[in-house]
């Protein structure tokens, strides 16, 4: 398809002769509307046909939800929570550092020096665990 305001170069993408999207350059645009020549390009996607082409992940953890805190602002504190929050990813869980208003998480895991302390997000007392095969192992056992 091409349209009046395409200056130069036209392109589509397509799968199996159906559009997926397309774009180009279109210099003149801004003149044609009174304006002075701008140059310009683009592009959009056509969001029907590629969603159809996504097939959902089935990879993805279905675990436990939980928001690791690190136990200071420090640089060392933060990899902690990171290393954990990855731990606790390979492990099957859905873990996060940072509030997320998208998501509520089950449990609030604080990374400290000496180990870690569980607790449910709506409070209750830690449960201290030295490692992160005891955390994994704690979620499976309280759901």
């Amino acid at each position: 398809r091409r349209f009046e305001y395409y200056s130069g170069l036209v392109f589509r993408f397509e799968r199996d002769g159906r559009r997926l999207g397309g774009g180009g350059r279109y210099d003149h645009l801004i003149e044609l509307v009174h304006g002075r020549p701008v140059p310009a390009s683009g592009f959009a996607f056509e969001l029907e046909p590629l969603m159809a082409l996504v097939t959902p992940s089935t990879g993805r953890p279905t675990g436990p939800a939980v928001l690791v805190e690190p136990a200071g602002s420090d640089a060392s504190s933060i990899a902690a929570a990171l290393r954990a929050a990855d731990g606790l990813r390979e492990r099957g869980c859905i873990a996060w550092l940072t509030a997320d208003s998208s998501r509520t998480p089950t449990w609030r895991l604080a990374v400290e020096a000496d180990g870690y302390a569980l607790s449910p997000w709506s409070g209750g007392v830690p449960r201290r665990c030295a490692s992160l095969d005891d955390v994994a192992s704690a979620l499976g056992g309280l759901g």
